[in-house]
């Protein structure tokens, strides 16, 4: 957490930092810090609730980049949230927006479950050009 905590810091720069929320067919998602075009959430509120690929599209739409807490290994056992989570990956990928985030282990390991696998192939390249975005934007 300090790792993101440092990039967070860096992203912001001089921004005001506050929270904000968006709300994206009479569901409200909420981001405890925001700063310009950067916010940071939990993995717990971004995958773990019932959000769609409308939502992440909506939050693609409004950061330039994320900066996700607590990326849990994902297997079997939370695949609604591995699904959701390369549904987000997705929009922003799409919308050539970064990602910076803390995660359980490497992006080659994220995925251990059975019904996703290549999709999450996908995903993991993603992800891995989403941070090399993130890095180049705390540089800058």
């Amino acid at each position: 957490a300090a790792a993101l905590d440092d990039a967070f810091a860096r992203l912001a720069g001089d921004s005001v930092v506050g929270s904000e929320s968006i709300r994206v067919a009479g569901r409200e998602i909420s981001f405890d810090r925001v700063a310009g075009d950067v916010a940071r959430i939990s993995f717990a509120n971004l995958c773990e609730t019932p959000l769609g690929a409308r939502d992440y599209l909506a939050i693609a739409g409004r950061f330039a980049g994320l900066l996700i807490d607590h990326v849990p290994v994902l297997t079997s056992a939370n695949e609604p949230a591995a699904r959701r989570f390369m549904w987000m990956v997705d929009a922003l990928y799409d919308r050539q927006r970064f990602l910076v985030a803390s995660a359980a282990t490497d992006i080659a390991n994220l995925y251990q479950g059975h019904n996703y696998s290549f999709e999450f192939e996908r995903t993991g390249s993603r992800l891995g050009e989403m941070t090399h975005r993130g890095a180049h934007a705390e540089s800058t």
